[in-house]
């Protein structure tokens, strides 16, 4: 193993064991290099890929500390609850944000995922979820104008798909066929959750029905920062 890879291991070893305090001063690399008989060289390459990961943080003139990372938050997929109302039973304070709403041409595999023909319209929600004014989360959602006549002019509005459901009537939906993978964020998902390169991302595809009727109403695409949950699964 790589002498900075070692180096890297053992810190990340003692934060996850609380051996090194949240805020905590960073060994200098001059100490670390004598610590591990090697050169500054390595020790920098190894503080660099710490950042990337998210574990430090710089304070100009003050050296390096480690970053303290909020509490992580345990979502239950078996679940079919809100995301609002699941943040609220864990005492976390939820925004969502509409960043996009659009009209979405030549998508032949989102209309085939929600059994569309070409005369309907597809379109796409992107809502920045933001806990305890953190950003942790994108969802995703793809619609048409078959189930919700009027999406072109509301969804520049929606904030909450459940209470938008509500609205139209429809009390009770199924997360199905679901799939998820971990993955690095792409530049634009960085971008909107703040995080750094190396912090992976989970991503959860599923389609959405109307319990009562059985239809399709929605294929969604969640991603959630894998830094600021864990995920409980039966």
């Amino acid at each position: 193993m790589a002498v900075w890879m070692e180096i890297l291991d053992d810190i990340i070893e003692g934060i996850t064991s609380g051996e090194y305090s949240k805020m905590e001063k960073l060994p200098s690399e001059n100490v670390l290099a004598d610590q591990y008989n090697t050169t500054r060289y390595n020790v920098r390459k190894a503080f660099e890929r710490l950042y990337d990961m998210g574990y430090l943080s710089a304070q100009k003139g003050k050296g390096r500390y480690f970053k303290s990372k909020g509490e992580r938050i345990m979502l239950r997929f078996e679940e079919e609850d809100s995301f609002t109302n699941k943040m609220k039973r864990t005492g976390h304070n939820l925004v969502n944000k509409n960043i996009n709403f659009q009209e979405m041409e030549n998508v032949p595999r989102i209309r085939k995922k929600l059994n569309l023909p070409e005369d309907f319209k597809v379109y796409r929600l992107q809502l920045l979820r933001i806990i305890d004014d953190e950003p942790a989360a994108i969802h995703i959602s793809y619609l048409s104008d078959r189930k919700f006549p009027d999406i072109e002019r509301e969804g520049v509005a929606i904030e909450s798909l459940y209470n938008y459901y509500r609205s139209k009537g429809i009390d009770q939906v199924n997360h199905i066929r679901s799939h998820m993978q971990t993955m690095l964020p792409t530049n634009f998902e960085r971008s909107m959750l703040e995080c750094p390169n190396l912090v992976p991302v989970l991503s959860i595809e599923s389609l959405v029905e109307e319990k009562r009727t059985g239809e399709i109403i929605e294929y969604s695409k969640t991603i959630y920062r894998g830094d600021r949950f864990y995920f409980s699964i039966y």
